[in-house]
Protein backbone atom coordinates (compact mmCIF):
# COMPACT_ATOMS: atom_id res chain seq x y z
CA UNK A 1 0.00 0.00 0.00
CA UNK A 2 1.48 3.32 -0.96
CA UNK A 3 1.63 6.13 1.49
CA UNK A 4 -0.48 9.22 0.90
CA UNK A 5 1.57 11.83 -0.91
CA UNK A 6 4.19 9.20 -1.85
CA UNK A 7 4.28 10.81 -5.30
CA UNK A 8 6.03 13.81 -3.72
CA UNK A 9 9.14 11.70 -3.27
CA UNK A 10 9.39 10.45 -6.85
CA UNK A 11 12.32 11.82 -8.81
CA UNK A 12 12.75 11.64 -12.56
CA UNK A 13 16.07 9.92 -11.88
CA UNK A 14 16.19 7.27 -14.58
CA UNK A 15 16.43 9.32 -17.73
CA UNK A 16 20.14 8.73 -18.33
CA UNK A 17 21.67 5.52 -19.62
CA UNK A 18 24.44 5.43 -17.01
CA UNK A 19 21.97 5.38 -14.10
CA UNK A 20 19.76 2.79 -15.80
CA UNK A 21 22.77 0.56 -16.40
CA UNK A 22 23.39 0.43 -12.64
CA UNK A 23 19.92 -1.05 -12.21
CA UNK A 24 20.18 -3.41 -15.20
CA UNK A 25 23.56 -4.73 -14.01
CA UNK A 26 22.21 -5.23 -10.50
CA UNK A 27 19.16 -7.12 -11.77
CA UNK A 28 21.49 -9.31 -13.85
CA UNK A 29 23.81 -9.85 -10.87
CA UNK A 30 20.86 -11.12 -8.85
CA UNK A 31 20.14 -13.61 -11.62
CA UNK A 32 23.77 -14.65 -12.07
CA UNK A 33 24.02 -15.33 -8.32
CA UNK A 34 20.81 -17.38 -8.24
CA UNK A 35 18.70 -14.90 -6.26
CA UNK A 36 15.99 -14.82 -8.92
CA UNK A 37 15.30 -15.46 -12.56
CA UNK A 38 14.46 -12.15 -14.19
CA UNK A 39 11.98 -12.10 -17.08
CA UNK A 40 11.73 -8.39 -17.70
CA UNK A 41 12.86 -5.09 -16.27
CA UNK A 42 11.29 -1.79 -17.32
CA UNK A 43 13.03 1.30 -16.00
CA UNK A 44 10.69 4.27 -16.12
CA UNK A 45 11.95 7.77 -15.26
CA UNK A 46 10.60 7.58 -11.70
CA UNK A 47 10.04 3.88 -10.97
CA UNK A 48 10.96 0.37 -12.05
CA UNK A 49 8.98 -2.76 -12.94
CA UNK A 50 10.64 -6.16 -12.57
CA UNK A 51 9.08 -9.54 -13.30
CA UNK A 52 11.07 -12.35 -11.74
CA UNK A 53 10.84 -15.82 -10.25
CA UNK A 54 12.53 -16.13 -6.88
CA UNK A 55 15.02 -18.91 -6.37
CA UNK A 56 14.26 -21.22 -3.46
CA UNK A 57 16.91 -19.89 -1.07
CA UNK A 58 15.91 -16.26 -1.66
CA UNK A 59 13.34 -14.10 0.07
CA UNK A 60 11.82 -11.04 -1.52
CA UNK A 61 12.57 -8.67 1.40
CA UNK A 62 16.26 -9.65 1.38
CA UNK A 63 16.55 -9.31 -2.38
CA UNK A 64 14.83 -5.94 -2.43
CA UNK A 65 16.95 -4.62 0.43
CA UNK A 66 20.11 -5.73 -1.36
CA UNK A 67 19.02 -4.34 -4.74
CA UNK A 68 17.88 -0.99 -3.39
CA UNK A 69 20.84 -0.56 -1.06
CA UNK A 70 23.48 -1.38 -3.67
CA UNK A 71 21.90 0.65 -6.46
CA UNK A 72 21.33 3.65 -4.15
CA UNK A 73 24.99 3.64 -3.15
CA UNK A 74 26.13 3.36 -6.77
CA UNK A 75 23.74 6.06 -8.00
CA UNK A 76 24.67 8.45 -5.18
CA UNK A 77 28.35 7.89 -5.91
CA UNK A 78 27.85 8.59 -9.62
CA UNK A 79 25.77 11.70 -8.94
CA UNK A 80 28.07 12.77 -6.10
CA UNK A 81 25.06 12.98 -3.81
CA UNK A 82 24.20 11.55 -0.46
CA UNK A 83 20.42 11.58 -0.60
CA UNK A 84 17.60 9.13 -0.77
CA UNK A 85 17.19 7.29 -4.08
CA UNK A 86 14.28 4.93 -3.42
CA UNK A 87 10.97 5.28 -1.65
CA UNK A 88 10.45 3.04 1.35
CA UNK A 89 8.98 -0.33 0.51
CA UNK A 90 7.88 -1.74 -2.81
CA UNK A 91 4.73 -3.23 -4.31
CA UNK A 92 4.74 -6.88 -5.23
CA UNK A 93 2.19 -9.03 -6.99
CA UNK A 94 2.35 -12.82 -7.02
CA UNK A 95 1.71 -14.27 -10.47
CA UNK A 96 0.24 -17.76 -10.33
CA UNK A 97 -0.82 -18.35 -13.94
CA UNK A 98 1.19 -18.30 -17.12
CA UNK A 99 -1.42 -16.05 -18.78
CA UNK A 100 -1.01 -13.51 -16.00
CA UNK A 101 2.77 -13.59 -16.45
CA UNK A 102 2.38 -12.66 -20.09
CA UNK A 103 -0.18 -9.92 -19.30
CA UNK A 104 2.15 -8.35 -16.72
CA UNK A 105 5.09 -8.43 -19.14
CA UNK A 106 2.92 -6.76 -21.80
CA UNK A 107 1.79 -4.16 -19.26
CA UNK A 108 5.44 -3.36 -18.49
CA UNK A 109 6.34 -3.26 -22.19
CA UNK A 110 3.57 -0.76 -23.01
CA UNK A 111 4.08 1.45 -19.95
CA UNK A 112 6.27 4.05 -21.75
CA UNK A 113 3.56 4.45 -24.43
CA UNK A 114 0.83 4.92 -21.81
CA UNK A 115 2.98 7.55 -20.10
CA UNK A 116 3.53 9.41 -23.39
CA UNK A 117 7.30 8.83 -23.47
CA UNK A 118 7.35 7.11 -26.88
CA UNK A 119 4.95 6.27 -29.73
CA UNK A 120 5.85 2.56 -29.87
CA UNK A 121 7.13 0.40 -27.01
CA UNK A 122 10.11 -0.75 -29.08
CA UNK A 123 11.39 2.85 -29.13
CA UNK A 124 11.93 2.95 -25.36
CA UNK A 125 15.61 2.35 -24.50
CA UNK A 126 15.45 1.30 -20.84
CA UNK A 127 13.83 -2.11 -21.17
CA UNK A 128 15.16 -5.63 -20.86
CA UNK A 129 13.22 -8.83 -21.52
CA UNK A 130 13.96 -12.50 -22.13
CA UNK A 131 11.34 -12.54 -24.86
CA UNK A 132 11.37 -11.00 -28.30
CA UNK A 133 8.55 -8.47 -28.05
CA UNK A 134 8.58 -7.61 -31.76
CA UNK A 135 6.15 -10.40 -32.60
CA UNK A 136 3.23 -9.71 -30.30
CA UNK A 137 0.47 -11.92 -31.61
CA UNK A 138 -1.32 -15.21 -30.88
CA UNK A 139 1.07 -17.63 -29.16
CA UNK A 140 2.83 -16.77 -25.97
CA UNK A 141 6.12 -17.72 -24.43
CA UNK A 142 5.75 -20.84 -22.33
CA UNK A 143 7.11 -21.41 -18.86
CA UNK A 144 4.99 -24.40 -17.94
CA UNK A 145 8.16 -26.20 -16.90
CA UNK A 146 8.22 -23.89 -13.87
CA UNK A 147 5.62 -24.60 -11.23
CA UNK A 148 6.97 -21.79 -9.11
CA UNK A 149 5.31 -18.47 -8.54
CA UNK A 150 6.50 -15.33 -10.23
CA UNK A 151 6.59 -11.87 -8.70
CA UNK A 152 5.93 -8.56 -10.39
CA UNK A 153 7.60 -5.74 -8.50
CA UNK A 154 7.10 -1.99 -8.63
CA UNK A 155 9.95 -0.10 -7.05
Amino acid sequence: MSKPDSHKYKRQLFTEEELCQIVFKSVQWMEDHKRWESYCCMIMPDHIHIVARLEQASTLPKIMHSLKSYTANQINCLLQENGRVWQEGYHDHCIRKEESLWEIILYCYHNPVRKGLVQKPSEYPFWSCKYNMDWIGPGRPSHSEHNNRFNALDI
